[in-house]
């Protein structure tokens, strides 16, 4: 038999795993924020920090290999919209709050292992966060994917820090914006109204966005970023699963001297 042993005496190097991926300084840093913060960095626009890779995510195809009656049961849940299920994350458990479906099944385990990616890399990069997440998986036909613009948490409470999504998807093309963006700074407790001149370029390509790849977690700020998921209405027919992972964060003391960055 022959010996795979490896370290001090067998002759053989250890190959170290490469380290996953973190969040970089400019991203901790923003994410410690409050939304006051974000508005007032910005001046007379709003600042848009683009998206951070924080690599691959297997398995999020789960009709990739599965049997053909979880097959069966995704296309007939499917056939007339999106079928979607929300898990309660916390550091450890997660937990579906509808009933344990042969989908939700398959869901639970992904859906705990992109909390527990993001989780860590927040803590690593020094960024608080709530003690409870919750990520949502779907499943929806591509026909019924417009990739309209929007901002996932429009509401200007200036004490609250800016939250966090992370996502990973079966179709990847999911846009965030990476440059600042005209929008008036609302009176607190009222929503952020984007321009529809701004929503138009976006849309048009006109401004400078972080773009993701399929299978692989993309981060961005919750708080007053402008994206759009893929369009894929006009392509081939199909079912993209999609998990997004939604937290707070906890705004600390930050450093007013220097705003965030997209870079």
């Amino acid at each position: 038999m022959a010996d795979h042993s490896t370290g001090p005496g067998s002759g053989v190097e250890p190959v170290a795993a490469p380290p996953p991926p973190s969040i970089d300084e400019a991203m901790a840093d923003a994410l410690r924020w409050s939304k006051a913060d974000l508005v007032a960095a910005g001046g007379d626009a709003l600042p848009q920090l683009g998206a951070r890779d924080l690599g691959s995510f297997a398995g999020i195809d789960i009709l990739a290999d599965a049997d053909d009656g979880l097959v069966t049961l995704a296309a007939d849940a499917t056939a007339e919209g999106a079928v979607i299920e929300t898990f309660v994350a916390t550091d450890g458990s997660c937990t579906p709050m509808g009933a344990p479906t042969a989908l939700v099944e398959a869901w639970r385990p992904l859906a705990a292992a992109l909390a527990e990616r993001v989780r860590a890399a927040a803590e690593a990069a020094g960024i608080r966060i709530a003690d409870t997440g919750y990520v949502t998986a779907s499943l929806t036909p591509s026909d019924q994917i417009l990739g309209d613009p929007h901002l996932d948490d429009d509401q200007f409470q200036p004490s609250a820090g800016l939250g966090l999504v992370a996502l990973t998807s079966t179709s990847g093309g999911t846009r965030v914006a990476a440059e600042p963006i005209d929008c008036p700074t609302p009176r607190p407790g009222l929503p952020l109204t984007v321009p529809d001149r701004v929503i138009a370029d976006f849309a048009a390509g006109s401004i400078a966005c972080h773009q993701a790849e399929a299978g692989r977690i993309v981060l961005f700020p919750q708080f007053g970023q402008l994206h759009a998921g893929p369009r894929l209405v006009d392509g081939p027919p199909g079912l993209r699963s999609l998990l997004v992972y939604r937290v707070e964060t906890i705004a600390t003391a930050p450093d007013r001297r220097s705003g965030p960055s997209a870079a």
